[in-house]
């Protein structure tokens, strides 16, 4: 997971390729958690779930910050500071990106991003965070 997927975070190459840079604050998807997909996938995903020991779930949420992605580009789950979040999070934020790139007139308007939100959370859509200076 790249968890922080914005306009400044992409690179293009002399032949037009996108490159995706700033893994600051990337996370490895540790393979237990990928799920294999069956027909009966919902099922198969509550039984992974319940698989996991106690210490596997207290790793993986010590893994994952409610303080990450740009404002701009925080998916819901991210902005109501919820931990159990997964990859779906750079798809929100890269959809966010080319939606930006692709309704911009200006090019010059990229560059001044202007965040709707002070602090280090979207308050008052998330709860404050102890140090937040926001409030």
């Amino acid at each position: 997971m790249h968890r922080d997927i914005k306009p400044d975070n992409y690179l293009v190459g002399r032949h037009g390729h996108l490159y995706l840079c700033d893994f600051g604050l990337a996370r490895n998807i540790v393979v237990d958690d990928l799920h294999i997909y069956t027909d009966d996938s919902e099922k198969h995903d509550i039984i992974v779930e319940l698989g996991l020991t106690k210490r596997e779930r207290k790793k993986r949420a010590r893994g994952l910050s409610p303080r990450v992605c740009s404002r701009s580009y925080r998916p819901p789950e991210v902005i109501l500071l919820n931990r159990r979040y997964d990859e779906k999070v750079d798809l929100w934020s890269a959809g966010c990106t080319m939606l930006k790139i692709l309704n911009s007139e200006n090019r010059n308007l990229l560059e001044k991003e202007l965040s709707p939100f002070g602090g280090a959370t979207c308050f008052p859509l998330s709860p404050g965070l102890e140090g937040d200076s926001s409030q």
